[in-house]
Formats: C-alpha cells, sequence, structure tokens
C-alpha cells in the first residue's frame, strides 16, 4: 500500500467543482482552503498520537470548525488520503458531488447563494441540512424548473425554504428536512461501551484472540454493568454459548490468519469493517462491532495496523421491542412542522431525508412507521406530496465512497395537485429494480 500525505484518494471533477463554489460563496477562496487545510492539519495531528490509536471517529478530531471538518473530507479525498477517513466519507462526499454536478444552476438561483454564505459562515453549526436545501434547489433547478430560496423575515420563523413554478406558473413551496439519529440510539451504544469496557471484559478480550456475538433481548439501560464480564469468564478456549432474560450470544476462538494474508498481501490493514470481516470471515450486515487489538501500528500511518499479535471482536444488536421503538423514530412531528411552516402559502411539497439505522428489522419497522404517519397524518396547509429519503452510507472495500438512497412518496392530500415532480437527492444514480430498500441490497 502507497502513502502519500500530499496525494489524494481520487480525482472526482463534481467533488472539485462543488469545494471551488463553496470557496466563492465564502467570498474569499484563500481563506476557505486554510480552513479546510487547518482541518486536515488537526486530524492527521490527532490521528498520529498513540492516544487515538484504535478508537472511532470523531468529527472534532478535525478541530472546533464543525464546517471546515465536513468539507475536510472532500478536500482529503482529492489532496490528502492521510486526512481522509474511510467511516464518515459516505456521510459526506456524495452530497459535496450532487453539490457540484448543479452548482452552475445553484449559482444562479435567487437566494442561494446568501445560504451557502451562511451555512459557510457559522462554525459551530453542522451544514448537512443547509447543504440539503442547496441539493435540492439544483435538483429542481436541473429539472428545468425557476426555484428561489425564500428569505427569513426577522420575527417570523415559519417559513418554508423553497420555491418552485411550474410551466403554468404555479408556485409550489418547499421545506427540507433532515432526520437525525436520536438520543436514545446514541444512548444505547454508550451503554453497550459500558459493558464490554469493564475492566474484567477488557482484560479477557486482550487475552485471546476470539469473536464474541451478542443479541440484547432487554433495553441496554437495564442490562448489569459486569453482564458481558460474566459472559467472558465462562470462555475456556472452547465455544461458549448462552441465552438468558437479557440476552443470548456466543463467544468462539477465531484464528488471525485472513489478518495476516491481507497484511502480507498488502502491507497493512485499517481498523475498519473489513479488519472485523477478516476475523469475523463473513461480512458484517444487521450488527454493530467493536475491535480490541494488541499490534503495531504503520509508521507510515498509524490509523494502519502492520502487524497483528492478538486480536478480538464483538458484534451486537439489540431486539428489544422499546428499543426497536424508540430507535424506528418517525416522521409525525417533523411532518407537524413542515405543516406549521406551509401552512399560510400555497401548494407545498415536503423532503425528508433520513439515516437508515444499521439493523435492517429497525430500518424496516421505520420505514413501515413512517408510511403509516405519512398516510394518516391530515394536514391543515395545501401540502401535496411528501418525500422521504432514506440514506445508507456504505463503508465498502471496492468503492471509495457510495451512498444507498431508497425513495418513498406519499401522492397527495390534495390529488388535483399531483402534478409536482419526483425529485432524488442522487440525479446520477444507478438504479435497482428489485423494490428492496437500500439496506436490504
Amino acid at each position: 500500500m502507497e502513502f502519500n500525505d500530499h496525494a489524494g484518494v481520487m480525482e472526482d471533477k463534481d467533488v472539485a467543482i462543488g469545494l471551488e463554489w463553496l470557496g466563492q460563496m465564502q467570498g474569499d477562496k484563500n481563506k476557505f482552503q486554510t480552513r479546510l487545510q487547518n482541518a486536515q492539519y488537526n486530524y492527521t495531528r490527532v490521528t498520529n498520537d498513540a492516544e487515538f490509536f484504535g478508537k472511532d471517529f470523531d468529527i472534532n478530531l478535525y478541530g472546533k470548525d464543525i464546517v471546515a471538518s465536513f468539507f475536510a473530507q472532500a478536500k482529503s479525498l482529492l489532496d490528502n488520503r492521510r486526512a481522509y477517513d474511510i467511516s464518515i466519507a459516505s456521510h459526506i462526499i456524495p452530497w459535496v458531488k450532487q453539490l457540484g454536478r448543479n452548482c452552475h444552476l445553484i449559482n444562479d438561483i435567487p437566494g442561494a447563494r446568501e445560504r451557502a454564505k451562511r451555512m459557510l459562515d457559522e462554525e459551530k453549526v453542522h451544514p448537512d441540512t443547509a447543504l440539503f436545501e442547496l441539493v435540492i434547489a439544483g435538483n429542481y433547478a436541473d429539472k428545468g424548473y425557476h426555484v428561489e430560496f425564500i428569505p427569513e423575515q426577522k420575527g417570523i420563523a415559519k417559513t418554508p425554504d423553497l420555491k418552485y413554478f411550474d410551466n403554468k406558473g404555479q408556485a409550489f413551496y418547499i421545506e427540507c428536512k433532515r432526520l437525525q439519529k436520536g438520543k436514545y440510539e446514541t444512548d444505547e451504544r454508550k451503554f453497550h461501551n459500558k459493558l464490554i469496557n469493564l475492566t474484567g471484559a477488557l482484560n479477557i478480550l486482550g487475552a485471546f484472540n476470539i469473536w464474541m456475538d451478542v443479541t440484547y433481548k432487554s433495553e441496554l439501560k437495564d442490562i448489569p454493568d459486569n453482564y458481558i464480564y460474566e459472559h467472558l469468564k465462562k470462555f475456556n478456549n472452547h465455544c461458549y454459548t448462552w441465552d438468558d432474560s437479557h440476552g443470548r450470544g456466543i463467544v468462539k476462538p477465531i484464528r488471525l490468519y485472513k489478518l495476516h494474508e491481507d497484511i502480507l498481501k498488502n502491507g497493512s490493514v485499517m481498523f475498519s469493517t473489513k479488519f472485523a470481516r477478516l476475523m469475523k470471515g463473513a461480512a458484517l450486515r444487521d450488527e454493530y462491532y467493536n475491535i480490541y487489538a494488541h499490534a503495531k501500528p504503520d509508521n507510515r500511518d498509524p490509523r494502519f495496523i502492520e502487524f497483528v499479535e492478538q486480536a478480538s471482536l464483538v458484534t451486537w444488536r439489540c431486539i428489544n421491542p422499546t428499543s426497536f421503538e424508540s430507535r424506528s423514530k418517525h416522521v409525525t412531528s417533523l411532518l407537524k412542522t413542515i405543516d406549521d411552516q406551509l401552512l399560510t402559502y400555497g401548494p407545498g411539497i415536503a423532503h425528508i431525508a433520513i439515516d437508515v439505522d444499521i439493523q435492517g428489522d429497525v430500518a424496516d419497522k421505520r420505514r413501515q412507521k413512517n408510511d403509516e404517519a405519512i398516510s394518516r397524518f391530515a394536514p391543515r396547509s395545501n401540502l401535496c406530496r411528501t418525500m422521504v429519503h432514506y440514506m445508507v452510507p456504505r463503508i465498502d472495500e471496492d468503492y471509495v465512497w457510495m451512498v444507498d438512497e431508497t425513495f418513498d412518496e406519499r401522492l397527495s392530500y390534495r390529488p388535483e395537485l399531483n402534478l409536482t415532480p419526483r425529485i432524488a437527492v442522487f440525479t446520477d444514480s444507478q438504479i435497482l429494480d428489485n423494490d428492496l430498500p437500500g439496506w436490504r441490497q
């Protein structure tokens, strides 16, 4: 494997154009470039520290400028593989690419330049929602529609994001919302990490080459602190299984020869889904994972490992009904907010982007609940079309970055206004015509 801090991962014309346009929107391209370079430097400095070795990605590794941290990932694709992080790339780069595809159109949309500059000037605000609005605006313009951003009015919070005019001159109003991962899911992962990082459990995970697979039946907040440790203690170099009121699982010894073969072939391997797959011996699908290893970092890039002495893998999921219900957060509250924002305007369209849960059954339940919620929703406004974009960012060994988009739509609460366009987020995507959502591909 070749390492070069001054080389990117790949060239992509649209990503480069998108970043160039953003620099123009800030008003000082050199200042924008400097912000991104500082973020790249911060990331490289922090990940060179031995304390970082094996830890999960955090956007704050790039520094306190969240906007620069976000877009630095796209810049790193083009010019700095050392600051490129595979675990977050698919959440960011497809959006910048889509922006780049249509920024020549976005540039002429009234209000777009101001919206982009406001996004870039906010160092502490995550830019994904504003980027969603800009991308959707560009996609409507790409269909030939006249699009405008609706200026924010002082003292009036409830306004749509955009409006466009159809070929008959009818104005339609657009509201874009992103449904982020909820507090319950974030807390659940913290509870699991607390269980798995108990001192006794860590000692065992750091002493054997094992794969532990856990399916929690209880909510993780209700599981005793020593639950994982008590089961790991019973492992004696033979396969151990259990099934109790809190969960079920298996602990089994593994061999690391596939890891060693891959390192011998490629020079080193990164802590990533590939590392976990080589340990497990099969692809990871509906499961979270943790890796524990005694290993030697590659001095060319300490995020990579050039020798593994010992390693353990923990995979897990939760099938508790309350967990399912809490993680499969649906769109009812968002629809009410959108309805309020459209209330005093003409016919409206809702675009809702949702990050999909890694557990396919949770994603299925969320989709079902969303469909039910949208079907029974009775708007007070002239909402005539709702489009839900399910996003499945991929971490893949064969692709630098990619995201699957599953597109659901509800036509409409007002049948006479059904002639609104069907607009996806990623308009140049390959369509898989098999009726399966992205998380089931």
